[in-house]
């Protein structure tokens, strides 16, 4: 995967991706707030007050959603970041099939 850019990382852009993760986690706002221990207000906060988001607010997101800060920051595009969360979803022996057949698809 191919890092992105500082610059990318605005509070509405950060706001956009836990947006976005939340959708294809099929949970609402408060639904993550509730898991995160973080208040649905402090993390709106990046889109209305145009505020960063600290690390301390990012990081029990992040493991609320199951994935790094690094996948956090690091995105390919948005197939790719879809493609992502689904086959994370998968079983262990699914995930390793697909690996595979991936491999093979190169070929």
């Amino acid at each position: 995967m191919k890092s992105t850019k500082n610059d990318k990382w605005t509070p509405k852009a950060i706001y956009d991706r836990i947006m976005r993760l939340c959708e294809q986690s099929g949970w609402t706002m408060n639904r993550l707030a509730d898991l995160s221990g973080i208040t649905a207000s402090t993390i709106y906060s990046s889109l209305y007050r145009k505020s960063m988001p600290t690390l301390e607010t990012l990081i029990p997101i992040c493991n609320s959603l199951d994935i790094t800060l690094a996948k956090f920051f690091l995105i390919e595009d948005e197939i790719t970041d879809e493609l992502f969360c689904v086959v994370n979803e998968l079983s262990d022996s699914t995930r390793k099939l697909l690996l595979e057949v991936a491999k093979n698809m190169k070929t």
